[in-house]
């Protein structure tokens, strides 16, 4: 899988956080030129002049608790009918423009019909750092005509353990999480319980991650153990051409995709592996 560089590490989580945050708006997304995506599935509409986020493309926004987000919303978006959303969390030190720009996931994204949300490092260390992740998240849904059941998650480092830990806490209503170089390990979740209600998974992490070996149960351990709770085969498939592996007899899906480079690297979502996964999940 390729990788390209984002520069600033993140921080192991240390603590086991419980927060809830309730879910957003209504119904379908539609599609940008060129997809057979359908994105007709729950179709409910929002009401006139409730979402009041920008139909322009791009909107610099600030959640209620001060957060920086950039949305991208797709060209034919329309605040009468919901799309599905994307939120991607920042790594360490990086901004949502930086994880625009390192990420590149706007064009291929908004080409599917998905609302895109890059949302400002936030440091996931304490509950209250975590719920603000969360809040952010949901003030994009809340503001824009995003689908209730078409949440999806996303990023990096830092990002990738806010993706984890919303999840294993059951902070957002996602659909569906890829946690991206998550310092995450499988110890962490040996101490805490398979989560109330798990949503299909996918794991991406470097063998050459220094900041988070895993050998220390990062990235592979991590999936593995999310596996183990939606009582997945413990054997996976083997690697495929991406080197990805599928775990059979599962609940939910689990995949884990293992690329190289440093801890930096973020996956090449242009690929488009989380696309497609994400394109898959309809709730």
């Amino acid at each position: 899988m390729g990788f390209f560089e984002m520069k600033t590490p993140s921080t192991i989580l240390t603590l086991s956080l419980m927060v809830t945050v309730a879910g957003a708006c209504s119904s379908k997304g539609g599609t940008d030129g060129g997809t057979d995506v359908d994105m007709s599935l729950n179709p409910l509409a929002c009401e006139a002049g409730a979402k009041t986020g920008s139909p322009t493309g791009t909107e610099a926004f600030t959640s209620p608790n001060g957060t920086s987000i950039i949305v991208r919303t797709p060209a034919n978006y329309d605040p009468l009918v919901a799309s599905p959303l994307i939120v991607v969390f920042s790594a360490a030190n990086k901004n949502s423009m930086d994880t625009e720009q390192a990420t590149a996931l706007t064009v291929p994204a908004t080409a599917r019909g998905y609302i895109v949300a890059y949302v400002d490092h936030i440091t996931p260390q304490t509950s209250a750092d975590i719920k603000e992740a969360a809040a952010s998240a949901q003030a994009v849904a809340d503001t824009w005509c995003t689908d209730p059941n078409r949440m999806y998650v996303t990023g990096h480092s830092d990002g990738g353990s806010m993706t984890t830990i919303t999840q294993l806490e059951g902070l957002l209503h996602a659909a569906a999480i890829a946690p991206s170089a998550s310092g995450v390990n499988a110890d962490y979740l040996s101490q805490s319980k398979c989560p109330a209600r798990l949503v299909p998974h996918f794991e991406m992490h470097s063998i050459d991650d220094k900041l988070f070996p895993i050998a220390d149960g990062f990235g592979a351990g991590s999936a593995a153990w999310f596996a183990a709770c939606a009582g997945c085969n413990p054997t996976p498939s083997a690697p495929d051409a991406d080197n990805c592996i599928t775990y059979s007899g599962c609940t939910t899906e689990v995949h884990y995709c293992e690329g190289t480079g440093s801890h930096g690297k973020w996956p090449q979502v242009r690929d488009p592996l989380v696309l497609d996964f994400f394109d898959r999940i309809h709730p």
